[in-house]
This record gives structure tokens, sequence and C-alpha cells, in this order.
């Protein structure tokens, strides 16, 4: 089992789970995962059943030459045992063929489950989540993409081999005591040997699956990176650092996997070479049984050493499925831990008010720190109010909470005291999505998904609550239906994501706006502006009543050279953007 891997496990805050616990996930496909083991425990009595008729045939091949009809009894009796194979042959092909179909298929249907399960709920989390380093997109990637197949591993078709070799073996062990019971102690006494070269295998390779898993998790993490933002790392010239960051990882599990290879050899040398010390001793031991008349029949020598030495063989096949046992105990412990998580804030709940928003906003002494920096405080007792239609601009110093403020009111996350109040109800106990559809985020770069225009214009819409005219309304307000007319495949392009588009006031006439800017000219005609420092609000008005005041936003403005009559430019700040209703 994988003792190592705890570490990473209580750094996770999830516990290693076992073959029960993934069971209770397989629940829906227990009907075939029953249905392969049948087929498994049929499949253990082949090898036992191969035992007899071999030794069988070979008492069939060595007659009583004495006996005037030992040809006819060899032909009769060859033809019967060849019949008897025929039927193992076919007991052995469809039981293997029913045992790897389900559970195969078991396999992949829970691989497919977890999946979406994990999916589900990491869409359900709320900012706060994904601001935890433990949780950043190369670990969830890593998890989705490697870690759900690994637990497949505990029951997919290699878990048919430990019930078969369990069957094979127990019947094998009483075909040997019934006919020689002196013969099976031996053989017995000498086995254990071969379950030790087994055992300290799998320990080491359970050992060192671990750290492998978690540097090969680091590396992905250091490439994805890396690749998302490529034209970061150009103009930094970073390549050759992530490069030996990526093949410091790389290099842990390269020196284990060698000295894996050198303890794998000399384990399977001393597991192969105890059969033939195994056969050496057995026949010396049968001869003198047999000499000394403990035996009666010779061939029972052969019926009690092939039992015991053909059905051990089964114990290699299984002895494969407990590595890949100890990895999906290590995986599973992991993804469960994923899917037992509960939110703060439900993105996919469906509890709360629906009201109708009109957008009036009130935040009342509101207080908050980000949960992943609880000893900086960004806004401490921020009272700002907005009415339906007005038009409100934040401004201030990187830092002082204005991106905060529309996070607040996406209700990314909840204040730590204090309240958020949209048309006079307390956005915590509102549904998040009932609110989160009267609002647009608008931020200097919109992220495109890749997929078509049109379903890029449509997201977040409930499918069939608009049509073909307003997708094309939208898109001449935004000024690119004339440029999208133009492609090829029109609105069924594909983009990709980061793609700037140009923000148009048309869009925010008769909306409750809530701006984030640090580029002063575009907040210029706002209806009213709010400075904040620390948190707290400094100084409140229209452009003018604050640029006659001189105090703050007129210190900002004369930074940015900005005069009185600037017109506004339209354009998002760098840092956070436009909430509006």
């Amino acid at each position: 089992m994988i003792n190592c891997h705890l570490s990473e496990l209580e750094e996770e805050g999830a516990a290693k789970a076992n073959l029960f616990r993934i069971l209770k996930y397989a629940r829906p496909e227990w009907l075939m995962l029953i249905f392969a083991t049948v087929n498994a425990i049929i499949q253990g009595c082949v090898f036992p059943a191969f035992s007899l008729f071999f030794t069988q045939i070979i008492e069939t091949f060595s007659p009583d030459l004495n006996d005037p009809n030992w040809r006819d009894k060899m032909r009769k009796d060859g033809h019967f045992w060849a019949l008897m194979f025929l039927v193992l042959a076919g007991v052995m092909g469809i039981t293997m063929l029913f045992q790897a179909t389900f559970y195969g298929v078991s396999a992949e249907r829970l691989t497919k489950r977890l999946r979406s399960k994990v999916f589900r709920n990491i869409m359900r989390m709320d900012a706060a989540y994904f601001d935890n380093p433990r949780h950043s997109p190369g670990k969830i990637s890593t998890r989705l993409a490697s870690d759900v197949p690994t637990v497949k591993s505990a029951i997919d078709y290699r878990i048919g081999s430990v019930f078969n070799s369990f069957v094979s073996v127990s019947c094998g062990i009483g075909i040997a005591f019934y006919f020689c019971w002196q013969m099976a102690l031996l053989v017995l006494a000498i086995f254990p040997l071969l379950g030790v070269a087994q055992g300290l295998q799998m320990k080491f390779l359970a050992g060192v699956a671990g750290k492998d898993a978690k540097e090969m998790e680091n590396s992905g993490k250091v490439a994805l990176e890396a690749i998302e933002n490529i034209r970061t790392v150009q103009a930094l010239t970073l390549q050759k650092r992530l490069y030996y960051h990526f093949c410091h990882h790389l290099d842990r599990p390269h020196r284990m996997n060698r000295r894996k290879a050198l303890l794998q050899g000399l384990s399977y040398g001393f597991a192969s070479s105890i059969f033939y010390f195994l056969y050496a001793a057995s026949f010396r031991f049968g001869v003198w049984l047999i000499f000394a008349q403990k035996v009666n029949n010779p061939m029972n020598v052969l019926r009690t050493l092939f039992a015991i030495s053909f059905t051990a063989g089964s114990l290699g096949w299984a002895s494969a499925y407990f590595p890949e046992y100890a990895k999906a105990t290590f995986a599973a412990g992991l993804i469960f831990k994923m899917l037992e998580e509960e939110p703060h804030i439900d993105g996919m709940t469906q509890n709360g008010k629906r009201p109708k928003i009109s957008g009036a906003v009130d935040l009342i002494k509101v207080f908050f720190r980000y949960p992943e920096r609880p000893d900086v405080t960004i806004l401490e007792g921020l009272d700002l109010s907005v009415k339906p239609g007005e038009t409100l601009a934040l401004v201030g110093p990187s830092g002082c909470g204005k991106s905060t403020v529309i996070s607040l009111l996406e209700r990314f996350y909840d204040p730590l005291d204090g309240a958020v109040i949209m048309d006079g109800e307390d956005l915590r106990g509102i549904n998040p999505t009932w609110l989160r559809s009267h609002m647009a985020l608008v931020s200097q770069e919109p992220i495109l998904f890749d997929t078509s225009i049109r379903s890029n214009i449509v997201y977040g819409l409930p499918e069939g609550s608009y049509t073909e005219d307003q997708i094309i309304e939208v898109a001449m307000k935004a000024n690119i239906h004339n440029f999208v007319s133009q492609l090829p495949d029109g609105y069924e392009t594909r983009v990709g994501d980061k793609l700037v588009q140009e923000a148009l006031d048309k869009a925010s006439e008769g909306r409750t706006c809530i701006v984030v800017a640090h580029r002063l000219a575009t907040i210029v005609n706002a209806s009213k502006i709010m400075v904040v420092k620390q948190g707290k609000i400094i100084e409140m008005g229209t452009h003018n009543e604050l640029m006659q005041k001189k105090g703050a936003y007129w210190a900002l403005t004369q930074k940015q050279a900005i005069k009185q009559n600037a017109t506004s430019d339209q354009e998002s700040d760098d840092e956070g953007g436009a909430a509006k209703f």
C-alpha cells in the first residue's frame, strides 16, 4: 500500500480510499461487477482441472506394455482427455471474454461518472476555492486527466485475477492434500519464498508510485503555466529557466525508476528460480516417498506437485493488481476529497430568492479580507449607494478595493461583516444564478470560449430564450456584425480566448453601472464618482465637483494629465471592469 503518499493526502486534507469506498461510487455497476466476478471464479477452477487432466495425459501416454490391449486403451483415453482439454479451452475463452468485458465496461463507466461529477463540483465552487494554490488550474487538470482514470484500476480486469488466483490456489491446495499430504506440506513450505519476493517487489513499487505522481503533477503544472503564458515567457526570456524547472521535477522519477528497474530484475529473477528449486526438491522427495512406500500410486506425486505449481502461476497475475490498486486508492482519496467539498457560495444551487432587480445597490459598512490574505484588510466599513440608472465610478490606487466591490456585487465572495443590498434584498439571500443573470461584467480582456461566435454571444442565456435577430442586434451594437458577416463561416466561426472586443456606451443606457477605473478619462461622465482608499470612501461627487475640491480625485487626474473637459474613451481599466444591471 502507499504509505509515503500520506503527506500529500494530509496536505490536501484527504484520506486514502479503499476498495469498499470505491465500490460505493460504482454502485450502478454492481450487477456487471458481480457477473464478471462469477466468471473470474469459474475461470479460477480451470487451472486445478488442468493439473489433473495433464497428469491423466501423462498416465495415458505411459501404458503398461505388457497389456495386450494397451493401444486401444490409449486411443480411447487419449480421445477423452483431448476432449476435456477442448472443454477447458471453451470455458477459459468464454469466462475471460465476459470477465474482461464487464470489468472493463464497469471501470470506464465509473471513470466517466467520476469525471463528470468532479467537474460539476468544481463548477459549483466559489472564487475563494480557486484562490487556494492547491486548486490551481494545473492541479485540477491533472486530477481530471490522470487521477480519475487511475481510480478505475481498482475495479478493472485486474481485480478479476485476484478472485481467479484465490479460487485457483485454494482448489490446488485441496487437490494436493487429497492425493499426497506429505508432498503438499513440502511444496507449501517452499512456496512462501515466492511470496516474499513478490511482496518486496509490490512494497517497493507502491512506495515510489506516490512520489512519481506528485513530481509528475508538479512538472505538469509547470508545463501548463508555461504554455498558457507563452508570450510572457518569451518576453521575459524564461524559456531556459522553465525548462530546467520542468526537468528538475522529472529527475526524481527518473532516478527512482532506474533503481526500480534493478530491484525488479532481482525480484523477478529470484521469483523465477524458485519454481525450479521447487521442482528439484519435490521430485527428490517424491522418489523417497515412493520407495519408502508412503505413496501407493506414483502418479499421485505428480498430481500433488502439478496441482500446486500450476495454480501458483496465477499468483503472478494477481500480484500485478496490487501496485495498480495502491495507485488507485491514492488517486481516489484525492478525487473523493474534491467530490465531497462544499462551496461557501454554491454557484449552481436552486435555493435562494429570485426578486425583480432594478439596479438599486447599497453597501452597508462592508468589511472584507480575501481568504488567502487574512491579514490584509481590503474593505473597512465601506458604505456606498447607487440608484437605478446611475453610473458610479470607483477610482483609487491599486489594491484599494475597487475590483473587490465588483466581486462582492457578483457574489464571488461574501463580506466578513456588513451587507451588500440589491433592491432591498441582501445578496446572501438571493439565488446566485438569478443574480448573475441580471448582471453584465465587462473587463478589458473578455474571455472567449473555444467555440463559435454565436455560442460566445449567447453564453449564459437559457436555451431558447433568444432569437437570431437578437444575436445580430447585439453584434451590431458591439460594432462586430459587419466584420463577422464577412467571415467565411459568419457567426459559426470559431474563436479563441483573450480576444479584446470594443465596449459601447449603448449597452449601459438605462442600466445601473458600477465602473472600476484606473484611466480616469473613462468615468468623466459618470453620475457619481467615489474615491476609495484603504477600503473607505474618502471623496464622493461628480467629476466637476471633485475637480473643484482639488482633493484626492484631483490629484489622481493630475497624474494622468486629464483636463476638466476630457471626454470618455469608453475603455475598461486594467484592474477590474464594470458591472451593469
